[in-house]
């Protein structure tokens, strides 16, 4: 077990389903240098992009709203620089989010 892994992580990992290895696996990912990454191209519908129907879209968003999110990790120093504001919990940016909403490409 890696030492730095802290026990109650541990098991809330385990009663959300995920095995003690995978956790290590992603605590690692988390706490160890990264890695250089070099894009090899845009993302784009076929490309790593997927186009949702409608039907897959109401299913998401309803299984969505059942989910209680724990944590929001922005994958990049833009995002994290993008809703520094949300992560503040500033009322004005919580409204303006939910007004544009559908303006995101994230929805």
């Amino acid at each position: 077990m890696n030492a730095g892994l802290p026990p109650d992580i541990i098991d809330s990992a385990l009663a959300h389903g995920l095995s003690r290895s995978e956790v290590e696996r992603q605590w690692n990912r988390l706490h160890l240098p990264s890695r250089p990454c070099v894009p090899e191209a845009p993302c784009a519908l076929g490309s790593g992009i997927q186009k949702l129907n409608p039907a897959r879209r109401t299913e998401l968003e309803e299984r969505g709203r059942r989910l209680q999110a724990i944590r929001f990790i922005p994958a990049s120093g833009a995002a994290t620089r993008m809703f520094k504001a949300l992560l503040a919990r500033d009322a004005s940016a919580i409204a303006q989010l939910h007004q544009r909403w559908d303006e995101f490409p994230f929805v």
